[in-house]
């Protein structure tokens, strides 16, 4: 996306929690600007911004996101990310739509899809055509 077009977001992607699982603390919202998501869906490719809470108390400093926390530098997902959330997060920039997802993998399972090819008809269908440049 070029610097002079504007984001459309669908919506504010963050975490539902507003307590700290470990040390039981209160979340406050990150001091870090929002990540840009770019999302994945059948429809078609969204946005949306990520905002990211975090435990105040220093020995803590756990991160929560929408669907994994961060804690010491390992992400890890929360039990519902697949069942109770509408995309699942694979980088704090991309995210995938869950039924997507599934599409996705029955297509690898009965289809024999590569992620590759996957990628090439999602492409096809949303009029994404790679540009060469000389």
């Amino acid at each position: 996306m070029s610097p002079s077009q504007e984001w459309e977001y669908i919506e504010a992607l963050v975490t539902d929690k507003k307590y700290c699982d470990d040390c039981k603390g209160d979340l406050e919202p990150s001091n870090d600007p929002p990540a840009e998501v770019t999302i994945y869906t059948r429809e078609g490719t969204k946005f949306a911004q990520h905002f990211h809470k975090e435990c105040p108390n220093r020995w803590c400093r756990k991160k929560f996101s929408y669907g994994y926390f961060v804690k010491d530098g390992i992400k890890v997902y929360e039990d519902d990310a697949l069942t109770n959330k509408k995309y699942l997060m694979t980088s704090s920039e991309t995210a995938f739509s869950v039924d997507f997802c599934f599409e996705i993998t029955l297509h690898m399972l009965h289809n024999n899809a590569s992620f590759q090819g996957i990628e090439k008809v999602y492409n096809h269908l949303h009029k994404f055509y790679k540009i060469n440049i000389n």
